[in-house]
């Protein structure tokens, strides 16, 4: 008799338990539920045509007919480009020079990498540049490439990072998965 109140809390608990992971199996995606795909150079154009002041943009694709396909959020994705070109149109002004490289050459990832000759990230936010409070303008929240970070890595399962290129400015390479489509 001492042990029976115990022992009916743990069964209430292991029942209480069954029932939350019941409940949890039954609200979570199947695994059959992947996210859609998207044409990775339909989503730069996308993003092209959204900033007018990027009309002569260099695009640039390795091999010269990669069109890599990517799993994921294709307005998210699209955002994210929107948020790096901003960016560099915002520290090196209306003349900076920007390029967009596409390289497919491995087959299971793909980079799209962003250069600019503008003035390039300072260097006492290098090791700080993808968090939230983050900012280099005056008047920038600072959350705009945490949000960038956060679509890359969380969403998109991908990786982000900045370095300087040879000839100074800023360089951006988001690396993602590829999506190979199956043969009909």
């Amino acid at each position: 008799t001492r042990l029976a109140t115990p022992r009916e809390q743990i069964e209430r608990g292991i029942n209480r338990l069954y029932d939350f992971v019941e409940a949890s199996v039954r609200m979570s995606a199947s695994v059959d539920e992947l996210p859609p795909t998207f044409v990775v150079l339909d989503a730069i154009e996308e993003a092209r045509r959204a900033l007018p002041e990027l009309a002569g943009i260099s695009l640039v694709t390795i091999p010269g007919a990669a069109n890599p396909l990517c799993r994921g959020n294709r307005s998210r994705f699209v955002l994210v480009l929107l948020n790096l070109l901003r960016n560099a149109i915002q520290a090196g002004g209306p003349r900076v020079a920007l390029a967009i490289t596409v390289d497919a050459s491995p087959a299971a990832t793909f980079s799209v990498t962003i250069d600019d000759d503008g003035p390039g990230v300072p260097a006492h936010l290098h090791d700080y540049l993808f968090e939230s409070g983050t900012s280099s303008h005056a008047n920038g929240t600072g959350h705009g490439l945490a949000l960038v970070r956060e679509v890359v890595v969380t969403e998109l399962g991908g990786t982000i990072s900045h370095t300087i290129p040879p000839g100074g400015g800023a360089r951006f390479r988001i690396t993602l998965p590829s999506v190979q489509e199956p043969s009909r």
